[in-house]
């Protein structure tokens, strides 16, 4: 929002949860005057102005004093921040008087470096331009008559950020939280069929390691350079890694088993134990990106509903198979 008051404007910015805001007065960032905005750990804000020459990080500027944060307007909660700040309307970088004035945004899920206006900000993770005719009065009758522009109140569209991460989170979620899960059941207590082994390698491969891999791979393009910040990233990282390995293991006792082994191999056994481990921390990893993204409170919800049917569900085959186990062995005593 841009309000007027007297000789000064104030702008509301409340998006979804994000590291840090920029809006800037110009065409472009190499010309705009900049002002980038975050939330500290103590529910603070910092608002630090600053210029770019080029497509690097912008540098603050010496003058910070027109610019002023709205303490009163501005909230930090679990999934969304808004800030609210004034600025004089002419300054000697930028004036807000103009006819169509435009402006540019940015916003990145990278935390700067301090609270100080001269931390260092991270790149951002998406960013656009927009106009505005400051001279034509709003037609949000809520806002007051003497406002020299606003947005349109409607709904905004994804932006290229969040329709990625999106994409990220559905594809890693089907992967993980889906055909990871039934791949192990299968294994563990499907091996009454005949053709177990092909049915679990087969998902894990051409289900579980497409998936994978198109969604690690929408992560790391969405990242544009910022890898390794998160432990969000860091936990992807990991996994990447097992996962190679673990398909590597099943390879290799695909190929080299032996049917009259008197004795599990040490690689059979890795297998076995780091399939769950890998499960374990994809679930551990799902809450990390969800933190990162700023996403509602009903989607953690959601992941932990269902982290508690897949519990059930293997309680409740692990007792089916003990039952069964303990059928079969009183059978063959009886007989």
């Amino acid at each position: 929002m841009l309000y007027n008051i007297a000789s000064a404007a104030a702008h509301t910015m409340n998006p979804y949860f994000y590291r840090w805001l920029g809006f800037g007065v110009g065409p472009s960032m190499t010309s705009a005057d900049l002002t980038v905005l975050w939330p500290n750990s103590d529910g603070t804000f910092t608002h630090s102005r600053r210029k770019a020459t080029s497509y690097v990080m912008p540098v603050p500027i010496a003058n910070q004093t027109p610019v002023a944060i709205d303490t009163s307007s501005s909230s930090l909660q679990s999934s969304t921040v808004q800030i609210t700040f004034t600025r004089a309307q002419v300054l000697s970088e930028s004036s807000l008087n103009a006819q169509q004035t435009q402006f540019v945004w940015a916003f990145s899920s990278s935390k700067p470096s301090g609270e100080a206006y001269d931390s260092t900000i991270y790149k951002h993770d998406s960013s656009g331009p927009f106009s505005l005719d400051l001279t034509k009065a709003l037609t949000d009758s809520s806002s007051s008559d003497n406002s020299t522009g606003s947005f349109a109140q409607g709904k905004v569209g994804l932006s290229t950020f969040d329709q990625m991460v999106i994409a990220h989170a559905v594809l890693m979620f089907a992967a993980w939280g889906i055909l990871t899960p039934l791949a192990i059941f299968i294994a563990r207590f499907a091996r009454n069929l005949s053709n177990w082994v092909r049915i679990h390698y087969s998902i894990q491969i051409f289900g579980t390691g497409v998936l994978f891999f198109t969604g690690f791979w929408i992560g790391y393009v969405q990242s544009d350079g910022s890898h390794l910040k998160t432990n969000h990233q860091i936990v992807g990282v990991v996994i990447f890694v097992a996962f190679f390995v673990q398909v590597f293991l099943g390879y290799i006792i695909h190929h080299f088993f032996n049917p009259n082994r008197t004795h599990r191999p040490i690689r059979n056994w890795v297998h076995r134990i780091l399939g769950p481990l890998i499960l374990t921390l994809s679930f551990v990893q799902i809450p990390l990106g969800l933190e990162d993204y700023g996403a509602p409170m009903a989607a953690n919800i959601a992941f932990y509903v269902w982290l508690g049917v897949l519990a059930l569900a293997f309680i409740t085959l692990t007792i089916r198979q003990i039952v069964i186990a303990r059928w079969s062995v009183k059978s063959e005593e009886d007989m």
